[in-house]
Parts: C-alpha cells; structure tokens; sequence
C-alpha cells in the first residue's frame, strides 16, 4: 500500500511539522500564569469531558495541599475512588481526566490495575501527543499503564505564553502530574523529547523510579542534529537544496517544503504504510508553535531553546536501572544510543531491526516483550 498524503496535522521525531502536514491549530488563548504556584481552574465551557459511563468530579481535591491539583476523572469499568494526599488514586481499570498543572490542565489516561508496578509514559515533541504511544497500552495486563498529554498539545489546555515552554516548567509538570495519580512507584518511560524530559528530571530531582526507559532518546541536542544532518545526506542533492532553501526562507510551511521531507520521515520517523491510526492522530495534536520554539523548524535544524541541550556528562549520576531503545534506521543513531548505554551504569540497550524513531508502533510485539522482560526482571530484583 502507499502512505497517503497527511493533511491532518505536522510532527516528527522530536515533534517537528508532519511530511505532508501544515501547521497545527492555533494555539487557544489563554490567562494561565507562568507562576510556580498552579491556579486552581475551571472548565472551559467549551470542552466537553472525555466519553465515559460516569464522570467523578473532585473541585476541592489538594485543598491545603502544595501544590493544589483540580482532577476531574472519567471513570469506566467500575466506581471512582478518589482519595486525598498520596493515596487519591482511582480504583478502577480506566480513568481519564485532567490535572491541575502550573499554567493550564493536562489531560491524561490511565488503564489497566495488575499488580506490576505503574507505568507513566512520557511522550516526544515538545508538543507531540501521546496517541503514537498507543501500543504500549497492551502492557496494561499486567500493571496500570498512564499517559498524559504535555500542557500545550493534543487534548490539554494550549496557553499562548512563551514563558511556559521552558524544560524547568515541563519537569515540575511531571512532578506534578506524578503526584496527583499517587504513583510513588513506577517505572518511566519517555519517547524522543519525552525521554529527554525523563533525563532532566532524574538527574535534577533524584526521584525514586523502579527503573527508567529511554526510546530514542538523545542525551545531546547538538549531536542529534549532527546525526539527522549525516541521515539527509544519504538523500539526493535536489532534495537537501529544497529543503535547505526553504529552512533558510523560513517557508516551512509551505507544500514543496513538505514534499522534500516526507522521504526522510518514511525511511527514518516511521517505516510502516500506512501510517498507524495513533501516529496521525499525533500528528494532528501537535502544537507547531510548541516545537518551533524549542527546537526549530524541523528535525534538521535544533535552533530554538534546546539548541545547546546537552546531559551527556551527567549520565554517569543515573542510579537507576535503565533500558535504552532505538530502532535500526533510528534518528536516534544506535552509535548514540551505545554511548548513553556506556555512560549509564548497568544499562541496557535494545536496537530494534528493521525498524526507526517509533519503534513501539512498528514492532509492537518485539517491544512490549523486551519492556515486560525488563520491567518483570527489576521487579524481581527488588524484591530480593
């Protein structure tokens, strides 16, 4: 079959503009501060809650807590058990709802209540949704599974401010989001970007995690970009010189731009066709203005704030047990990927055949395997 074009949406790697993509929705206007301290919010008229068979709503939630969490819960399956402190968590197979973070809500879903310990699932971009990582869900037979879209993207508020897309903010909003589904035990799992989120928080917070999962994830923005440089190489002239042309216009926006780059995408993003279901629906969430300003206009060019991002020397201070995954044909070079892997105590590395950046949704089998093995083998070790 042959990939049809995307016309629902833009993404890519790290998030980026979708081959066949223009830019995303506007971002909604918005009076959310930047502040440390989250305010408490309301519902916009407008957003309707998630579909469920009951809807549990807990407007005082966190009252007198630091800092204060609105969670609203779309609960199936079962009753809403909602809880104060560390133990609000909702006993139930399936909750969806939004959190209370510094300078909007986040929308988040959680299935599955077997007895592993949770997994929260951090998702790329900046400003790439979590549908992608829809394959992960059918590790929900063993343990709750929980997946939050980043404050500006997919079905979370999109404030307009700058000042919020900053690394700092988006740690404290994980800290947040963690304690308001009272996962004190978990293993962590971040794709691209969110793996790279995943790594500021660790090596900033010293969290305790039952372990930690990098998917082609970088260390190091600036070797990123010099690996996705070597990858457009491999392409023919006329190819570089649109895209060269059209990044130093800033034309991105435009078809011939897309065109150029779709090449790229299905031989390094996403090697399927068609695409998953979830990859478009990322696709279609992105926030463009999110990434543009982070990272820059496409995967080849990191000019925005993460341009110097680099963790690379401090990888040595990880003390958790950590698996790193990449795919053959990976924007994540596996060359990369072997250099985290040495520079982290005790880690492991997977390199998926066959397969590129979203290895989850192209060898969803092979990869729900190797996590479950990993994560089954820590939990044993911690029990001895």
């Amino acid at each position: 079959m042959r990939l049809a074009p995307n016309t629902k949406g833009a993404g890519g790697c790290l998030g980026g503009r979708g081959p066949l993509a223009r830019a995303a929705a506007p971002a909604a206007s918005s009076s959310f501060s930047s502040s440390s301290s989250p305010r408490r919010l309301r519902h916009p008229r407008s957003r309707a809650p998630p579909p469920a068979t009951s809807t549990v709503t807990a407007k005082d939630l966190g009252a007198g807590t630091d800092p204060p969490v609105l969670l609203t819960v779309a609960v199936a399956g079962g009753a809403g058990v909602l809880r104060r402190g560390r133990q609000h968590r909702i006993a139930t197979t399936s909750e969806a709802g939004y959190i209370d973070v510094p300078g909007g809500r986040v929308w988040f879903r959680s299935i599955g209540n077997g007895d592993g310990v949770p997994l929260l699932c951090l998702h790329g971009g900046p400003g790439f949704p979590h549908d992608y990582l829809e394959e992960l869900e059918g590790l929900a037979d063993r343990r709750r599974v929980v997946f939050y879209d980043q404050l500006g993207c997919g079905k979370s508020d999109r404030p307009g401010d700058t000042s919020l897309w900053q690394v700092d903010r988006f740690v404290e909003e994980l800290a947040v989001v963690r304690e308001a589904l009272g996962l004190e035990r978990l293993h962590l799992f971040g794709s691209s970007w969110g793996g790279m989120l995943a790594l500021q928080y660790v090596l900033d917070r010293r969290p305790p995690l039952m372990s930690l999962v990098l998917s082609s994830s970088p260390a190091s923005c600036r070797r990123w970009t010099e690996d996705c440089t070597e990858l457009l190489a491999a392409f023919p002239e006329t190819v570089r010189d649109t895209i060269r042309r059209h990044e130093a216009h800033r034309f991105t926006g435009c078809l011939e731009y897309s065109a150029a780059i779709l090449p790229y995408y299905k031989r390094h993003v996403c090697r399927l066709d068609p695409w998953p279901d979830g990859l478009e629906r990322s696709f279609a969430g992105v926030n463009q203005q999110i990434y543009e300003y982070m990272a820059g206009p496409s995967e080849f060019a990191i000019v925005g704030t993460l341009r110097d991002w680099d963790v690379s020397d401090r990888l040595g201070e990880i003390d958790v047990p950590t698996l790193i995954t990449c795919g053959e044909h990976d924007e994540l070079r596996p060359a990369h990927a072997k250099e985290m892997q040495r520079r982290i105590a005790n880690a492991e590395l997977e390199v998926f055949p066959g397969a590129s950046h979203v290895t989850m949704a192209e060898v969803p089998e092979a990869y729900r395997e190797r996590l479950n093995e990993f994560f089954d083998r820590v939990e044993l070790s911690s029990r001895t």
